[in-house]
């Protein structure tokens, strides 16, 4: 061998040397990548490798799976066949996802007999099975749905909005037209890429979710923006919803997108922002994983969640708010929920139209479809689920529709695989208006429907009992609904309320409030007349208050309580007899009557035990406050403030009280008790001649204020009110 041929033959044997280390080292970095679901890099990385190692099956089956993964299902598809072809006994993965890449494209009988291959190649305890089976069952669904398409537009919004990352979540502006905000996984979001653990990693991290916005320019949506530093952070942020007029924001933010908290923003001023937006102050709990909040009308909300007592996995659940706050969350039932998961809940405009996601097996043709739903007031229940068909859905993850608000699209979120990223946003184009974004003023929100036939269950299983709702519940024996006692809390003159005797049943009742969230109390303060007139009323709120301070110490939230104050304008004993001082009876009328409110449906009674007076003890006033209370009554506010009322109109008018809901500073201060409404707007009209010119009247359902939502639902049951919605309205 010459010179020359030597030192061609040594430099090709050098090369292919380095390009056998090149390949192992791009082996090893696609590996690291595939293990993180970087699948694009991994995807790179093994092409490279593959140019020098053709042969190696292993990883001709993980470049199919991450073209699968990155889009590009006809490539997908030809490795994984080719593997299948040359391997004699495969990995039993293959046959799923070459079942996925035929589900991808709507070849639903391919996809299933794949499927199948892959349920003969697997043990029969795999845990995979009952997932692979749902799969076959969504592909016979799909067979249905291919024929039957929804005579819609769909497209995808394009390179201005989406990206090769995970967008989501798309919610119209409610105060312009033309702007469109979601939330993101692509490059450039703060906090760039970082790892499990939160630590920058610039080779396996991965970026977190920021908030974005886009705008229609020139007829096309565009301009797309991440929203301000002061909302999106290196955590993940996500975009949760808006109040109806737009000046409340609603936001996720956390480690990980299934746990962290909901914050709201209320667009203030920079320098009026504090460092931390304030928290939701609602029932949603999202760091244990509820989910999708959706408000309509800023009074009712929707979301997911997979608490206990569901039918299993996500299910959807409502909350109303009132004036005590957010109520304890209702699921929507067996007819919208299932065994499967149901998710991204959106109420239409007519109060009674629900959009929502679900993948359970008979109702998807993929991973998630959307259904609609209608409420019906009659039966007071959600028709059976339809789907909203192809091409709206598809054989991926469909989620997040909403409507627009004049009805002619909606906007999605969906993972099929000829969009760009892992979810892309959609828009569908319908031909007509769809009606359900009208409201019809005649038609209440189902919400008030469901509401209203509680009301008027309870009315008539126990007469003039109404809010407090304590009546015996259909089909529970006497065995499953369990008996509690309240007793007053009796005080000595010092004044203590939260004293030896009384800590127990105040523990008592703690107890119980943490078992029955839904639950409320009323604390009403009575007096034995030993204190000064000008201070009596002020001074018995005093004493709810610390029986109040006690449960909120004991873990009871503070919008679950209301505390009321008489002073001694009631006293259930005579505090002389015969003209001697009666220390027994004053020692009777100085307590803190208690009572539990918001029974409802819940598998218990609430008997409250009555102080024992004596005949000769008696007094009629005792009969008078039961009597005034009892039902509906009504009183006439003239005061709201912080600190004690130093005006003469609560002596000079009868029945004078003070009342304040714990969460609020508030002191309310009415007089009045009448059980019709003309004798209070009576009462009020003079209190206005008397310089009185904030004075109102409030209605009462057994003692408790009803809130306004509360006041339109009980006039269907009480005509009187609507004596009083009609003042209003006027």
């Amino acid at each position: 061998m010459n010179l020359s041929k030597f030192f061609t033959v040594f430099l090709c044997f050098t090369c292919f040397v380095l390009s056998a280390q090149d390949a192992k080292t791009y082996k090893k970095l696609g590996e690291r990548y595939y293990e993180t679901e970087k699948y694009r890099e991994a995807l790179d990385a093994f092409l490279r490798y593959h140019d020098s190692k053709p042969t190696d099956l292993e990883v001709k089956e993980k470049i199919g799976i991450c073209y699968y993964f990155t889009n590009n299902i006809p490539e997908a598809r030809r490795f994984l066949s080719y593997v299948v072809e040359k391997n004699k006994k495969p990995d039993a993965d293959i046959y799923f996802f070459l079942g996925r890449t035929y589900q991808a494209e709507n070849k639903f009988k391919e996809a299933a007999d794949q499927y199948k291959s892959f349920l003969r190649n697997i043990d029969e305890d795999n845990i995979n099975r009952p997932l692979v089976k749902d799969a076959i069952r969504r592909c016979a669904f799909g067979l249905r749905m291919l024929e039957d398409n929804a005579p819609v537009i769909v497209e995808n919004m394009g390179e201005n909005v989406n990206s090769t990352g995970d967008d989501f979540r798309p919610i119209l502006s409610p105060n312009y037209d033309d702007k469109l905000y979601f939330s993101s996984v692509r490059a450039g979001n703060l906090g760039g890429l970082r790892n499990d653990e939160g630590y920058e990693d610039t080779e396996l991290g991965k970026y977190s979710s920021d908030m974005f916005s886009t705008t229609v320019i020139n007829g096309e949506w565009t301009a797309t923006q991440p929203m301000s530093y002061l909302l999106n952070s290196p955590r993940q942020d996500v975009l949760l919803d808006f109040s109806e007029q737009g000046d409340k924001m609603f936001f996720f933010k956390g480690y990980t997108r299934f746990s962290g908290d909901m914050l709201v923003d209320t667009f203030k001023r920079i320098e009026e922002r504090s460092l931390f937006a304030s928290e939701f102050d609602g029932p949603i709990e999202m760091w244990r994983g509820d989910a999708s909040p959706h408000f309509f009308n800023d009074t009712l909300l929707l979301f997911a969640s997979a608490r206990a007592g569901g039918y299993g996995g996500l299910d959807l659940y409502i909350t109303r708010k009132t004036d005590d706050g957010w109520q304890t969350p209702e699921n929507l039932g067996p007819q919208v929920n299932s065994a499967y998961d149901e998710n991204t809940p959106y109420l239409a405009n007519d109060g009674r139209t629900l959009y929502f996601s679900s993948n359970r097996a008979d109702r998807s043709m993929g991973g998630y479809d959307i259904l609609q739903s209608y409420f019906t007031d009659r039966t007071a229940t959600w028709s059976k689920p339809i789907n909203l068909k192809m091409p709206i859905n598809s054989s991926g993850d469909d989620k997040d529709f909403r409507l627009s608000k004049d009805g002619l699209k909606a906007f999605f979120s969906s993972s099929r695989k000829t969009g760009m990223g892992q979810n892309d946003l959609y828009v569908a184009y319908f031909r007509e208006k769809q009606k359900e974004v009208f409201r019809n003023p005649n038609l209440t929100v189902f919400a008030d429907v469901l509401e209203l036939n509680r009301l008027r269950a309870a009315a008539k299983a126990n007469p003039g009992n109404g809010k407090a709702g304590n009546a015996d519940i259909p089909g529970l024996t006497e065995e499953e609904i369990t008996t509690y006692e309240v007793e007053s809390l009796f005080y000595d003159k010092d004044g203590t309320v939260v004293n030896l005797k009384n800590t127990g049943k105040l523990k008592k009742l703690a107890k119980l409030a943490a078992q029955y969230p839904q639950l409320t109390f009323l604390l009403t303060a009575h007096s034995d007349g030993s204190d000064p007139v000008a201070f009596d009323l002020y001074f018995s709120i005093k004493k709810a208050e610390q029986a109040a301070d006690y449960l909120i110490d004991q873990g009871v939230k503070p919008s679950r309580i209301v505390v009321k104050g008489y002073g001694s304008a009631f006293p259930i004993a005579k505090g002389e007899v015969n003209g001697i001082e009666n220390i027994i009876g004053q020692r009777l009328n100085r307590r803190v009557d208690v009572n539990v409110e918001n029974v409802g449906d819940l598998p218990i009674r609430i008997e409250v035990v009555e102080p024992e007076v004596s005949k000769e003890m008696k007094t009629l006033t005792a009969k008078l406050i039961t009597n005034g209370t009892k039902g509906l009554s009504y009183k006439v506010q003239i005061a709201a403030i912080k600190q004690m009322y130093k005006g003469d109109m609560i002596f000079k008018y009868p029945n004078a009280m003070a009342e304040r809901p714990m969460d609020s500073e508030n002191y309310r201060y009415t007089v009045g008790m009448y059980k019709t409404f003309n004798s209070a707007d009576q009462l009020k009209n003079d209190l206005i001649k008397q310089g009185v010119g904030d004075a109102f009247v409030v209605p009462y359902m057994n003692g408790v204020r009803l809130s306004e939502n509360e006041i339109v639902l009980y006039a269907e049951v009480y005509p009187d009110l609507k004596n009083l919605v009609e003042a209003v309205g006027n």
